[in-house]
Order: C-alpha cells, then structure tokens, then sequence
C-alpha cells in the first residue's frame, strides 16, 4: 500500500485547500489500499484511495445506494480490520479506467480503526 499525506504541500489552488480545509473535520490522508465491502448478499472489491478518522473514499464499480449501511473489510498487517460504513455519496463511472465509487462514514469507528489511520499518517 502506498500512502501520502493530503495537505498544503499539494498542488492544489490555495482557495480550493481552504474549502477543503473548511468542509472536513479530520485531515485526509491519501491511499491506495484494497478493501472488499459487502452488499446484497455479496463482496465486492473495492480501493480505498483516501481515509480519516471517519470516513473514506472506495473505489468501485458497484456503487450502494446513499445510506446504504456496509460492513468494510480492511487487510492490515496483523489482520483483518472490519468497520461499518454508511455511504454518504456516490460518483458514476468515468470510463474503464476511472469506475467510480462512494464516500463512506464510519460508523462508531472503534479503537482499532484509529489507530489504523493513526499509523497511515
């Protein structure tokens, strides 16, 4: 897994980090990390290309309905990490090399998951 900090050393436009900055309530750190999140009686594949404290974005082809409640499974070196999350948003598919995906919150995220994104930063 590869993992950078978001932050003011990016190449954004200063205005657009200070939105940023303004709408989130934890720093965002960015990741590429493989998740399988389950739905409709199935697991999906899913990358995790950003998280926080409470919530991450997962990429993915198959996008849940916004509050959809999903159990979210995270590989971790000592093993397995499953947090609840509700999706928020989803975006549509670009093309083949952009499939989409879902902001999730987690919900009730518990000492583990925090000391998992604790250690990412």
């Amino acid at each position: 897994m590869s993992v950078i900090r978001a932050g003011r050393n990016n190449t954004e436009l200063p205005e657009k980090q200070e939105q940023l900055t303004q709408r989130r309530a934890f720093e965002r750190i960015i990741a590429k990390l493989e998740v399988r999140f389950f739905y409709g009686k199935m697991f999906y594949p899913g990358v995790v290309t950003d998280l926080s404290e409470n919530g991450m974005f997962i990429r993915s082809r198959i996008t849940p309905p916004v509050e959809s409640v999903l159990p979210v499974i995270i590989r971790q070196e000592k093993g397995l990490l499953t947090v609840l999350a509700r999706v928020k948003w989803t975006r549509k598919p670009f093309d083949h090399d952009n499939p989409g995906g879902m902001g999730v919150e987690i919900m009730n995220p518990s000492q583990d998951y925090f000391e998992f994104t604790n250690c990412k930063k």
